[in-house]
């Protein structure tokens, strides 16, 4: 029954259904819908800068900072953002262009800004100054000086778009007419590589594929350029972090039982704004191990995008065959088993019987119904930063606990 009624939220207009319901079917449909997944992720990102402000002013900066699009829905009033956390509509329902940006959305830009440019400066400026030089000792020094405006206009655009004055679009339009003079076939490819060819591989999901099929190799060099690109520099068990806000430039990685401890006080602080079987429900199931704690830098995959920092997703366990449940993971159940003192052929029986006993209710891709486990991956390599990772993932989880308290109301009419 409650897997019925998430059909008949999957299949009905937004307009159509109780406000409760519009939010279950958004959380069904967050990682399946470009829409509905981005507005949990503001959300989400947003309130876990809440969370680790009214700790640190300076960390929680720092965090927005990684990912300023967060501040967007502090341009809402009170009333517009109880509106979003009570629906959960999809992005476009938002209108976020009718606002201005507010001083912290500024702010959280300025310091990306600062810390681009700190790394574009130290990183690609002796790239580009070596390879002037050896282009000026191996052809003619005027060759030499036309590769000069690559590097120049560019930065000369980006510094007074910073600094909010006009001219950075007219230097933008010089540097491309500079790009198709100087070779006009390249720049006629890159235009249409991304202009039409990015798109379209996009839609097909190859990314997706060619992610899947790389070796382990790869998507650790993958993490840990991640890593360094925002100033982190894995050190064994320690951690070198560039951009400290607190100066403390080495640190310990986090551990499983501190992240976990960090889930777990993030569960209890962000739960007060839930129905108190809600927030008991999460910690439970925190607390007895029956959500899964992963390290990005193991799996380095989630649904549709790859995340180093942190995600909260849905493993399917079972699916319906017909009549029937079907497990699908054995793997999960061994494991379930082991902590609950059973027969792993005893309890999967019983999975197969009352599969809400044990997982939740989830949508396939088609619309099929599915029963998942909750797993949550913190990166465990940003030390006080890797808090508001876990807080972003606390408040996903706890939104996919509501949805589910919801659908078992509605499973009871």
């Amino acid at each position: 029954m409650k897997g019925e009624v998430a059909k008949l939220a999957h299949s009905l207009d937004r307009d159509k259904l109780p406000k409760k319901l519009r939010f279950v079917k958004s959380n069904l449909l967050a990682g399946k819908d470009a829409a509905h997944t981005a507005t949990l992720e503001l959300l989400t990102g947003y309130e876990a800068w809440e969370y680790l402000s009214n700790k640190d002013r300076e960390l929680g900066l720092r965090y927005l900072s990684l990912s300023p699009e967060y501040a967007m829905l502090s341009r809402l009033n009170e009333a517009e953002l109880n509106w979003v956390r009570e629906e959960l509509p999809p992005i476009y329902e938002l209108r976020l262009e009718n606002h201005g940006q507010t001083e912290l959305e500024k702010e959280a830009r300025r310091r990306l800004n600062r810390q681009l440019r700190w790394k574009f400066r130290w990183g690609f400026t002796p790239f580009y100054l070596v390879t002037l030089a050896s282009t000026s000792l191996a052809s003619l020094p005027l060759y030499a000086l036309s590769l000069a405006p690559i590097y120049l206009l560019p930065e000369l655009a980006t510094l007074l778009e910073q600094k909010g004055k006009p001219g950075s679009r007219v230097v933008n339009a010089i540097t491309s007419a500079y790009y198709f003079l100087r070779s006009p076939l390249m720049a006629t490819e890159v235009m249409l590589e991304y202009k039409f060819l990015t798109p379209r591989l996009a839609r097909r999901r190859i990314g997706k594929k060619i992610w899947e099929r790389s070796p382990r190799v790869l998507r650790k060099l993958y993490h840990r350029g991640g890593l360094a690109l925002n100033g982190v520099l894995p050190l064994g068990e320690h951690v070198f972090d560039l951009f400290a806000h607190d100066g403390r430039f080495l640190r310990r990685k986090l551990s499983y039982e501190e992240i976990k401890d960090e889930l777990l006080t993030a569960l209890a602080e962000l739960g007060d704004r839930y129905a108190p079987e809600v927030k008991e429900e999460a910690l439970n199931q925190l607390e007895n191990e029956l959500v899964e704690i992963e390290n990005p830098a193991e799996t380095l995959y989630r649904d549709d995008f790859i995340s180093t920092r942190g995600y909260f997703k849905r493993k399917v366990i079972a699916r319906e065959r017909g009549e029937k449940v079907e497990v699908v993971n054995r793997g999960y159940i061994r494991k379930l088993a082991s902590k609950l003192g059973e027969f792993e052929g005893r309890l999967e029986q019983k999975i197969e019987r009352e599969p809400t006993s044990y997982l939740d209710v989830d949508l396939d891709r088609n619309g099929n119904v599915v029963y998942v486990a909750s797993v949550i991956g913190v990166d465990p390599y940003f030390g006080e930063l890797s808090r508001g990772f876990a807080a972003k993932e606390a408040s996903g989880f706890l939104k996919w606990r509501k949805a589910q308290r919801i659908l078992d109301e509605y499973a009871q009419f």
